[in-house]
Parts: C-alpha cells; sequence; structure tokens
C-alpha cells in the first residue's frame, strides 16, 4: 500500500488523514466549522430539555433573535438594506425620467454612498452639486465619494465646506471620516488635529476615540494614545445598547490597540 496524506472538508471541518507511513489522523475547525458545531450542540441540548425538536428549534430561533436585537443587529440591518435598495431603485427612474431633478439626484447619491458604491454615487452627487452648493449633506456625501475614489484633496475641501456651513452636521462624523482618510494616508498629526475637534463635539464616541488613539499611537505618543483608548472603552461602557451594536467593534479594536501599545 502506498503512503501519503489526504483531506476534506465538511461544513468548515477540514479532516486530514494519512495512509501507509503517515498513519494519522487530524481534524481541525475554522471559525464556520465551530459556529456550525456550537449551534448542533445546542440545538441537541434543548432537544434533550423539551423532548421536542421542533419545540427546540423554536427555543433556538427566539434565543438568535434576542441575542440579534441586544448585541448584533444582523435582522436590522438586512432590513435597512432590503428598504435602500428599494429606495434606489425609485430614485434612480426619478433621475431617469428628470435628470434634472437635483434633490433625487442628492438623495440616490447619498443612498449609494451609504451602500459603498461610491462610484455609481459620484455622477449623481457631482450632478446635484451644482444647484445644491450650500446643502452640507450633499457636500458631505460628495466629499465621501471623492475620498473613496482617490480624489483626495478634492474629497477634503468638501468636507471642509460641509464644516464650513454646519461646524456640528452629523455630530461630528464629517471630522471621523476626514480624521480616518488623513490616517490612512499617513498623515497621523494631522488626523490627530482633526478627530480632536470630532470628540469635542461628540465625546462620547468610541470609534471616534479610537481613531485618535491610533492617530497618537501612529506618532509614537504612547501615552496620549493609552488616554484616547480607555476613553474609547468607556465610552463604549456607558453607551445605549442600540448604540452598542454599532460600536462593538470599536472597542475590541481599542483594547487590540492598548495591548500593543503596553
Amino acid at each position: 500500500m502506498g503512503s501519503g496524506l489526504g483531506r476534506f472538508r465538511y461544513f468548515g471541518v477540514r479532516f486530514r488523514y494519512g495512509v501507509g507511513a503517515h498513519c494519522t489522523q487530524r481534524v481541525e475547525l475554522d471559525a464556520a466549522g465551530l459556529q456550525m458545531l456550537t449551534k448542533l450542540l445546542l440545538f441537541y441540548l434543548l432537544t434533550f430539555v423539551f423532548g421536542n425538536p421542533f419545540v427546540a428549534l423554536l427555543v433556538l430561533v427566539v434565543l438568535y433573535l434576542a441575542a440579534d436585537v441586544r448585541y448584533l443587529g444582523w435582522t436590522r440591518r438586512a432590513a435597512d438594506a432590503f428598504w435602500a435598495e428599494r429606495e434606489i431603485r425609485e430614485l434612480s427612474r426619478q433621475v431617469d425620467l428628470n435628470p434634472y431633478n437635483v434633490a433625487a439626484s442628492s438623495n440616490l447619491g447619498r443612498l449609494l454612498v451609504q451602500r459603498g458604491r461610491y462610484a455609481e454615487a459620484l455622477a449623481h452627487l457631482e450632478r446635484a452639486i451644482d444647484r445644491m452648493e450650500d446643502s452640507p449633506e450633499t457636500n458631505y456625501y460628495l466629499g465621501l465619494a471623492l475620498l473613496h475614489s482617490g480624489r483626495k484633496e478634492e474629497g477634503e475641501r468638501r468636507i471642509q465646506k460641509t464644516l464650513a456651513i454646519n461646524p456640528r452636521f452629523h455630530y461630528g462624523e464629517p471630522y471621523f471620516r476626514w480624521g480616518e482618510s488623513l490616517l490612512d494616508q499617513g498623515r497621523a498629526a494631522e488626523a490627530a488635529a482633526v478627530l480632536q475637534k470630532g470628540v469635542d463635539i461628540h465625546s462620547s464616541s468610541t470609534e471616534g476615540w479610537y481613531l485618535l488613539g491610533k492617530a497618537h499611537q501612529a506618532q509614537g505618543r504612547r501615552e496620549d494614545a493609552r488616554d484616547a483608548l480607555n476613553r474609547a472603552i468607556e465610552s463604549f461602557r456607558q453607551s445605549p445598547a442600540y448604540k452598542r451594536r454599532g460600536e462593538r467593534r470599536f472597542l475590541w479594536k481599542a483594547r487590540l490597540a492598548l495591548r500593543e501599545i503596553s
């Protein structure tokens, strides 16, 4: 009999086996496999407790929905995405019928930016801005589309104009997006100055404090970075449940960044 190694995968579980000289067996779980195994074990446990697999399945669904509402927000995000796509289709129809409807073009561009479709958004927002120069919203979403399309300087100017029109627009978010872009470009000192203005407006933003901590860390200012990251963690702890769903990932990022500094 020859010798050799083989492997196969089943529902996220990797099986490795050998024959001949490599007569070994090994089972590895990746994240998907571990999640699947956990669900199966929970289902079997609930079936044992209630004595009915249908009741166990119902309880499992209720537990998932409760966890989703409290911690994850996947169902809400899926619903939001569904309604956003419907609105995008309706606004696209309106713009096709009347290309001079700048309000529809601006709203369509905003939704496309929020869905991450920056190239599509750019055409609509550039059309709208000619007649909506004084709109902070149109300037802001055009700025985001430009930043994500590689036109950094133009994007920064549009965000600056947004803040000149309304310094508290979206409660500091333009500062966070602008600072994040500067940080990605390696302009940490400028990013820190911009992000500080953002947290001055929105002092309970976990994301804002995290980004400020990373900007300080990139400059080698360890104490300032540690203070900002600790503020991010404290802000999360004091946030209401509905806000925690969106900021939980920045909590974990802040904790990992603190470990890097320590």
